[in-house]
């Protein structure tokens, strides 16, 4: 029967596949589903991976959002540091020159009260 293609399995059932290739049919079978398992799982894997990675990159991505802003406000703050320090000495020239002027005015005042003063000493002498 061999010659025609049927052969006979171990329980006597008449097959039309040689059951050496269904063996190795199965045994194939068997394995792929095996392999596809793995695959699987290694899909799966691979997406937390993907996910991790993800989430990793925003974090990162955040932060560095964050450290940018931080940089950018203490060069803000240095400048206005700076612009404030600036006015300060402008403020301190303003006052010097306003304590010289009033300075200037003090000895003249003083000048005047000692002409007054020996003005009124003449004309008391005078009297």
């Amino acid at each position: 029967m061999e010659a025609y293609g049927l052969y006979f399995d171990d329980n006597n059932k008449l097959r039309a596949l040689d059951p050496e290739v269904q063996k190795d049919s199965h045994a194939l079978s068997d394995g792929c589903k095996e392999f596809l398992g793995k695959f699987g799982d290694f899909n799966e894997v691979v997406s937390e991976w993907i996910t991790s990675v993800s989430k990793l990159a925003h974090e990162i991505e955040t932060t560095k959002t964050k450290a940018v802003g931080q940089q950018n406000l203490l060069k803000s703050m240095g400048k206005e540091r700076e612009v404030k320090r600036q006015q300060l000495l402008d403020m301190i020239q303003e006052k010097k020159k306003q304590k010289s002027r009033l300075d200037e005015e003090l000895d003249a005042l003083k000048k005047e009260e000692q002409v007054q003063d020996s003005f009124i000493k003449r004309f008391k002498d005078q009297q």
